[in-house]
């Protein structure tokens, strides 16, 4: 739901094997040391470098093996038996089992699912499913780029080759054999040639001519079967039985190579035979990108044409990208591209340059030249401009310098890289929402939190406190905060608030909670950390986030307990426990018109431009302090508001929307509903409640389009510019050039506009854009 990522994400690594396929013999230390280790070149530090130490998988744990109620044989295909990604059975499965060994999962960022064999795995939502190479059948058989022969590569040689000489397995994958089980659905009588190291079928009366000569030796073989077609574990087919040399061969390519019988090989009458390929994903490059699809990060893209996976110098473009091999986890990078960073707050504006057209209402443009050194992406610790952005009405260009050390040394050489992004996400005001009752489009983004972004509340119960009650038996002076929606104790000094400043208890009721009462019934182990005054949950080994630095300190507190999820008891409901810091936030803000208060929690993140005169598009539309939402007020009536009433649009921004321009610069499908003047999403089967009653009525809505992070893609335009080249928007009279690299001190220099070269105080920058504001909280 939300695209920033900040503070302490651990991993739960589950290890899961297949019932018919032993647990592996790696050690789950290596799976530690892989997600929960500093300096061990796996997912810790990737995440820690690449975040700019923003998030943290500290706290990361292994469980398991446990064993699957699947079979690899049967069910690794297709688990469900209809088509669908096997990874989200893996998923399901590994928390299934770890929920009956008693794990609380709750307490981790998310999940990655190992399996114990080559299947489906990749990304599912927030989780992952990760393949390790597992000890099922016999490894080591390879194929041969000469012959396109099988043959076995583990013994001293690889064996004789028709086409001369040994055996080639370079550019072969890990094939695994069934060999001496009985059960294994498929063809037997394959065997093993101790002379050649060949695979041949052993089945009539002669067994074949042998490269080394005379025909194949199978004395000493096991017997080994092949599957046929389709089968029920994932394979690669097209392997073929020659009838003259009776060995198997590949008959996927277009030379059907050299057989020992004379010719080529003769695949006529041969069935079409499934191997099983074996591959280890204990990699960082496969794990960094599956995982950044966990935080929320799309593929990215290389433009004109537009393909996707197409920038080999950004992790979330693996597995086509450039790498290089770092000790126990290879392969290892490329970072992120900068774009991405920024979007996820990893790039402050203070190391941001930002070169703003400004094109107003009644035509021009007033652009002026500008020179400016950019560090090194990748080299964070030097100081300046890690990033280079040029704002345009419409479209946005950025500009970054890599070097090839760190995560970044497969990348072969220094250069300049520029995206666009085709979206105002960066420049708007995001935390806007979707509420799946209405549809309606509602801010958000007054629940701040320590640990970055807004709180989420997912996997979280409902509690209730008591509130403005003096007989309440506990320890009452807990107020809420109107900026960071967080319930701190106010007896003494506020403390600090993840907004900004002390915490405000202006508009609090007295909150009661019972404390050190083993009788009380509800969910004990909340804390009250004596740094940041607030209550936070001390039951899962991530402590949280604390707006006062580092983690909670909980020294000197009682134990509380709060009522859970009891719909019968008394007090204020919808107060939420954050994944993310721990700590209680209320969810209570903005009323909807489906009852009850909004669901945001299936949203994406939508960014909205506002108070920005230049922005092309329909303005007039407000936020309304009452229920949050988005609602049109360039009409007479304001509209009827779901909190009762009329919309209230005081202390709102004036927000401009972009329409009639379709899915190119965002999400389109929302609409104006003439009832209510709220903006709502048209795109489900149904159009929402509406407060005014009935449904919201879109009838002469235009089509309008938002901006949001899931659809704001980066698209690399070129990668290694080098000095003197530059680059030119015509239509958009953008100028970008490249004058000169200072390697050893990891800059690059940049002019931005016309060769006309001013100093930085005479650069017009937008100030709506550099720094937005965000509504009143109500």
């Amino acid at each position: 739901m939300l695209p920033a990522v900040k503070g302490p994400t651990p991993w739960a690594v589950i290890l899961c094997r297949f019932n018919d396929v032993p647990a592996l013999h790696t050690p789950r230390a290596k799976f530690f040391d892989f997600v929960s280790e500093y300096g061990r070149g796996g997912l810790f530090d990737y995440w820690r470098d690449a975040s700019y130490g923003a998030i943290d998988l500290a706290g990361s744990e292994v469980f398991g093996w446990y064993t699957m109620k699947y079979s690899f044989v049967h069910d690794s295909a297709d688990p469900f038996k209809d088509g669908s990604q096997g990874r989200s059975a893996w998923i399901s499965e590994a928390i299934r089992l770890a929920d009956e060994a008693g794990v609380d999962l709750s307490r981790f960022y998310g999940v990655i699912a190992v399996i114990n064999a080559n299947a489906d795995d990749s990304n599912a939502g927030r989780n992952t499913a990760l393949a390790i190479g597992g000890a099922w059948g016999q490894t080591n058989w390879h194929w041969c780029q000469k012959c396109q022969g099988l043959a076995y590569g583990g013994g001293p040689s690889p064996g004789a080759c028709p086409a001369g000489g040994l055996h080639n397995f370079s550019g072969s994958g890990d094939y695994a054999l069934s060999a001496n089980d009985a059960t294994f659905p498929g063809q037997d009588n394959w065997r093993w040639c101790r002379k050649c190291q060949g695979l041949a079928f052993n089945g009539n009366p002669s067994p074949g001519s042998c490269p080394s000569g005379g025909l194949h030796d199978h004395s000493t073989s096991a017997d080994y079967r092949l599957g046929i077609g389709k089968v029920g574990y994932p394979s690669q087919n097209d392997w073929r039985w020659c009838r003259k040399c009776q060995g198997l061969s590949y008959g996927g390519n277009p030379s059907l190579g050299p057989c020992p019988a004379g010719g080529t090989h003769d695949h006529t009458s041969s069935a079409n035979y499934a191997l099983v390929s074996i591959g280890s994903g204990l990699n960082t490059t496969f794990n960094a990108h599956e995982t950044g699809h966990g935080y929320g990060l799309p593929h990215s893209w290389s433009a004109n044409p537009d393909v996707e996976y197409g920038d080999p110098w950004d992790i979330m473009s693996a597995m086509r990208v450039r790498t290089f091999a770092n000790g126990d986890y290879p392969p290892a990078g490329p970072e992120l591209n900068a774009p991405t960073r920024y979007k996820l707050g990893w790039l402050s504006n203070d190391r941001v340059f930002t070169y703003s057209q400004i094109t107003s209402r009644t035509g021009g443009i007033l652009q002026l030249g500008q020179r400016i050194d950019l560090v090194a992406l990748n080299r964070p610790e030097l100081p300046g401009y890690l990033m280079a952005r040029v704002l345009t009405p419409n479209h946005i260009y950025t500009v970054e310098f890599r070097q090839p050390t760190g995560w970044d040394r497969g990348i072969k050489g220094e250069g300049v890289l520029i995206h666009e992004l085709r979206s105002s996400y960066t420049t708007g005001q995001n935390n806007w929402h979707w509420c799946d009752k209405c549809q309606g489009l509602t801010f958000s983004g007054t629940a701040i939190c320590p640990a970055g972004g807004v709180h989420d509340h997912t996997g979280s119960g409902n509690y209730k406190l008591a509130i403005s009650d003096p007989g309440f038996s506990g320890q009452h002076s807990w107020r809420w905060c109107r900026k960071c929606q967080g319930l701190a104790f106010a007896a003494g000094a506020p403390g600090p608030c993840p907004a900004g400043g002390d915490h405000d208890h202006s508009a609090s009721a007295d909150y009661g909670l019972a404390i050190n009462n083993s009788g009380f019934p509800g969910q004990s182990l909340w804390k009250w950390c004596n740094k940041c005054q607030g209550l936070t949950y001390a039951g899962n080994a991530v402590t949280g986030a604390c707006s006062a630095g580092g983690k909670h300190d909980h020294s000197g507190s009682g134990n509380y307990t709060l009522t859970h999820d009891n719909p019968s008891a008394s007090g204020q409901d919808q107060w939420r426990w954050c994944r993310k810091c721990q700590g209680l936030a209320y969810d209570g803000y903005g009323v909807c018109a489906a009852g009850g208060f909004h669901n945001n929690t299936r949203s994406g993140d939508y960014s909205l431009e506002f108070n920005h005169p230049s922005f092309p598009g329909q303005d007039l539309w407000k936020w309304c302090n009452k229920c949050q939402g988005l609602a049109y007020a360039g009409n007479v009536k304001p509209g009827a508001c779901p909190a009762s009433g009329q919309h209230d649009h005081t202390g709102s921004g004036n927000y401009s929307l972009l329409y009639d321009v379709g899915s190119n610069n965002g999400q389109n499908q929302w609409r104006w509903c003439r009832k209510c003047q709220l903006l709502a999403y048209a795109g489900n089967p149904s159009p929402g409640s509406c407060p005014a009653g009935g449904v919201h009525d879109h009838s002469t809505s235009l089509d309008y389009t938002l901006a949001n992070f899931g659809q704001d893609l980066s698209y690399l335009i070129q990668g290694d510019w080098q000095p003197g080249q530059e680059f030119h928007d015509v239509a958009r009279d953008v100028r970008i050039a490249i004058e000169k690299f200072d390697s050893d001190a990891g800059t690059a220099t940049i002019i931005f506009g016309s060769p006309v070269v001013l100093s930085p105080h005479q650069v017009m920058i937008d100030p709506h854009i550099l720094t937005p504001g965000r509504p009143r909280n109500k």
